[in-house]
């Protein structure tokens, strides 16, 4: 897509929104637990596209470019920002556009949401069927039976031949003549400048067609933007999430780990994590629970988007130690669970790798990752058995109360009192059970924090594979100041390290909807490993 340029109109006011947009623009208002607009331009970027242009205000041009900045700053990806000071509608500011257009173009209005077509082959308007009652609120478009545009109505007062309504997407082939019409003149609607003129003006010189789109979703009021919330959540294929408008979550799930999570949640009562843990209200004790919804963020979210200082990372990373170090110090349980560790951490890794196609990456005994040499991982495996023998022997001395999942993504936070909530508990440390190795939950935390796992699971890096492969980040990230805090707690980072390198491995499977993922999984897997063959001073020669 990089013969393609990317326009997006996102300077309104977003009054219909208030109070989410005093203060915030709605392209960053959270949808699938990322800034809505990210659903839009992270596919794109990703296919090759490389030239956008934002056209926002005064008001929300430096929170957007802090955004981009922060989450795109090792990308090959310009952007240019447009102000429209004039709020003279969203004609007005695409003519503003004009003189950066140099490209085929497809625009988008900042709050729409949808899969973005592969078609660039003619011109065309995304367009749905709507309810002919409320055509007046639509940009009706009629057309032909083959589908070119013969009519675009905009709010009309009167009875109209179609019920295909403009929905925010638009692509126009010719960038010579889309420059051309921007430069003319164009009348008024209703005291704004409006699309539809300029596609009148262009489909004078060049066909457009209509686009259909089966699903799609905007984000332009608080009745929409609850909708459209409450049926979307980032999670994976063999997960469903909704929520119900009595405030509570229903989770739906194929995968057998959800009976452990409900038993999780049951036998927590009275302990220090109820606390910490949504109220579940109904349980179907196979594949389905009810619980109490949290309208906060993630940690996730905001460690993977929002383009937050290192001293306030660091603070809300050490509040959360703080509350969950004391919990797992004084829930020690007196058992040996040498058997269930090496389960989790040996016996699972071995199942779970087997189950991954790419044979062809396992056997190998070395990997080139950026131009580095790395042991392969069966060799890894090989080398490290005797430093994870170690880890189970000595799990008995952290058996405690654990989360068992402590990903960023299942951690909600309230910056304005930092309240925590803990979401998806695992539930099984070899078996169900609220008990197991604290330091796989701070594990899964320095997975999220050094391993990236959240940038991967967004789509925010670049893999190629060749004769060597290649991994690259978007974003910058400081992780030695999360881990200089667990070292407070006396906590090894090189068992952690090592945990966090078999957790790595053992969710590749996880993931078969996503290869590219995937591969990312196995190479910072196989780099912790790598790390903790270095540092234990182990012999590759042996």
């Amino acid at each position: 897509m990089n013969n393609i340029q990317l326009v997006i109109l996102m300077a309104g006011k977003a009054t219909r929104l208030y109070p989410l947009t005093l203060g915030f623009p709605k392209c960053l208002l959270s949808v699938r637990q990322k800034p809505s607009i990210y659903n839009m331009i992270v596919p794109l970027i990703n296919k090759g596209l490389n030239d956008i242009t934002l056209v926002v205000s005064n008001e929300n041009k430096d929170v957007i470019e802090m955004f981009m900045n922060n989450s795109f700053k090792h990308k090959d990806v310009t952007f240019h920002y447009i102000v429209q000071d004039i709020p003279d509608g969203p004609g007005g500011a695409l003519k503003l556009v004009a003189p950066k257009i140099h490209k085929p173009t497809l625009l988008l209005l900042g709050d729409t949401l949808c899969e973005v077509p592969n078609d660039f082959s003619n011109s065309w308007i995304g367009t749905c069927k709507v309810n002919p009652k409320t055509v007046s609120s639509w940009c009706m478009i009629e057309h032909d039976e083959n589908n070119k545009i013969i009519d675009c109505i905009d709010k009309p007062e009167h009875k109209v031949n179609t019920i295909e309504a403009a929905i925010g997407i638009y692509f126009f082939k010719d960038a010579k003549l889309l420059k051309k019409v921007l430069t003319k003149k164009i009348k008024k609607i209703k005291n704004e400048y409006q699309l539809s003129s300029i596609f009148d003006n262009y489909r004078q010189k060049e066909d457009m067609y209509i686009h259909n789109f089966e699903h799609w979703e905007d984000i332009g009021t608080l009745e929409n933007y609850r909708q459209t919330n409450s049926q979307n959540f980032n999670c994976r294929y063999f997960n469903k999430l909704k929520i119900n408008r009595l405030g509570t979550i229903n989770k739906k799930s194929s995968f057998e780990k959800i009976s452990s999570e409900i038993n999780w949640f049951e036998k927590v009562k009275d302990t220090p994590f109820e606390c910490l843990a949504p109220r579940v209200f109904k349980t179907n004790k196979v594949s389905s629970y009810e619980m109490e919804y949290y309208d906060y963020l993630t940690l996730s979210e905001y460690n993977t988007f929002y383009p937050i200082n290192d001293d306030n990372k660091q603070y809300i990373f050490s509040e959360l130690i703080k509350m969950l170090y004391p919990i797992y110090e004084k829930n020690k349980q007196d058992i040996n669970i040498y058997n269930l560790a090496r389960s989790i951490y040996y016996d699972k890794t071995i199942y779970r790798i087997n189950k991954w196609t790419r044979k062809d990456l396992i056997d190998k005994d070395y990997i080139k990752v950026n131009n580095v040499e790395l042991v392969g991982l069966k060799k890894c495996l090989q080398l490290l058995t005797p430093s994870i023998e170690k880890i189970c022997e000595t799990s008995v001395n952290y058996n405690s109360i654990i989360h068992g999942d402590l990903s960023f993504a299942n951690i909600l936070y309230s910056p304005r009192n930092s309240i925590f909530r803990l979401l998806d508990p695992r539930g099984n440390f070899g078996e169900d059970s609220i008990y197991g190795d604290y330091r796989y939950d701070l594990a899964k935390l320095r997975h999220c924090y050094h391993g990236r796992y959240d940038e991967i699971t967004n789509d925010l890096f670049e893999i190629i594979e060749s004769d060597e492969i290649s991994l690259t980040f978007y974003k910058d990230n400081n992780y030695e100041l999360f881990d200089e805090i667990l070292k407070i707690y006396k906590v090894d980072i090189n068992d952690i390290e090592l945990i966090e390198g078999l957790l790595f491995i053992s969710m590749i499977p996880l993931h078969i909807d996503y290869p590219s993922r995937q591969l990312a999984f196995f190479i910072r897997g196989l780099t912790c490993l790598n790390s903790q063959i270095n540092r234990r001073n182990l012999n590759e020669n042996n």
